[in-house]
């Protein structure tokens, strides 16, 4: 969850054109120079990255390196893990090239950390980040039906004042904490309030699930619904040049499968109607049952993933 976290504020920071590539220096297994991680620790950090639009670089150095020089299992098995998601990136690459982050909630952070990007990763809201000091970065702000702001901002710049008034005037909604800066006066319209209580709650880490379903019910409804597991991540994508969607989904568990997963997507306003639609699986861990039970009406989708073992891509398009 950090990593996606570090990528989608980076994602806010930069440019959408330009790509990004990022390492991981420690691991569960400590210090990347004295450990060597798991095979399901090697995939998963890689599905990680390229389902959330960023390039993973690893480096082999340390226990891992002299692992493999000498031949011991534990660097050889990591490396065929390794191995066998790189050829599977290389093979469907068009996954990954020429997509965009589907989302309908803006979350403003000032810093990498923000408990409500932890709070959205887990329940699978599709978001994009948003950093308060480069506003005219990332995704423009105007593809967000919502903007989420959890700090109380004290002051503003006349180009951050003007792009959420713009924001504010095209009929997005904002959810704010008590706000400081005289700007907020002025919009006060589209503001919806955070209770105290709940920015309490997030900032001692608590649930805050009243609070999510509101954000996700101003912005239309909740993109994505995966029932029948708490350790599947999703991300959901889109093809810039075609109506083709990619649902990436990662089994934290690292010792079960997920099994027969339900999945339900709301792509209003960005399809209109979804018959005729396929949904076809693809893995990295294996051959994949077809999806099962789907019914696609208007601009929703549902269907049934009877398996994921830690890696799952779901292509959907006519």
């Amino acid at each position: 969850m950090d990593n996606v976290r570090k990528i989608k504020f980076i994602q806010g920071e930069k440019q959408t054109w330009q790509p990004m590539m990022f390492e991981n220096d420690v691991y569960h297994c400590g210090p990347r120079e004295r450990c060597i991680p798991s095979p399901v620790e090697q995939k998963l950090a890689i599905a990680e990255a390229y389902a959330f639009g960023a390039a993973l670089s690893r480096n082999i150095e340390g226990r891992f390196l002299k692992g493999l020089i000498l031949g011991e299992k534990p660097a050889k098995d990591a490396w065929q893990a390794i191995s066998q998601y790189n050829r599977f990136l290389d093979e469907n690459s068009y996954l990954y090239n020429r997509v965009s982050p589907v989302g309908r909630v803006a979350l403003l952070s000032e810093s990498e950390k923000n408990p409500l990007a932890d709070v959205f990763i887990r329940g699978n809201v599709s978001f994009g980040t948003k950093v308060l000091r480069h506003l005219d970065k990332g995704t423009p702000l105007g593809q967000y039906r919502v903007l989420v702001i959890p700090f109380a901002i004290r002051e503003l710049e006349p180009e951050q004042e003007r792009m959420l008034a713009g924001f504010a005037a095209s009929g997005g909604k904002i959810f704010a904490v008590r706000q400081g800066a005289e700007f907020f006066r002025g919009i006060s319209g589209s503001l919806i309030p955070i209770s105290k209580a709940d920015a309490v709650r997030l900032a001692a880490g608590e649930p805050v699930k009243k609070l999510v379903a509101r954000i996700e019910a101003a912005a239309g409804g909740p993109v994505i619904v995966i029932e029948n597991s708490n350790y599947v991540l999703a991300n959901l994508t889109k093809k810039n040049d075609s109506q083709t969607f990619i649902l990436h989904l990662l089994n934290y568990d690292h010792k079960n499968p997920a099994s027969k997963l339900r999945v339900k997507l709301d792509l209003s306003g960005m399809v209109q109607d979804l018959a005729g639609f396929q949904v076809r699986l693809l893995s990295p861990d294996g051959d994949s049952d077809p999806a099962a039970e789907l019914s696609c009406r208007g601009a929703a989708c549902e269907f049934m993933v009877p398996r994921i073992e830690h890696y799952l891509v779901a292509v959907i398009a006519r």
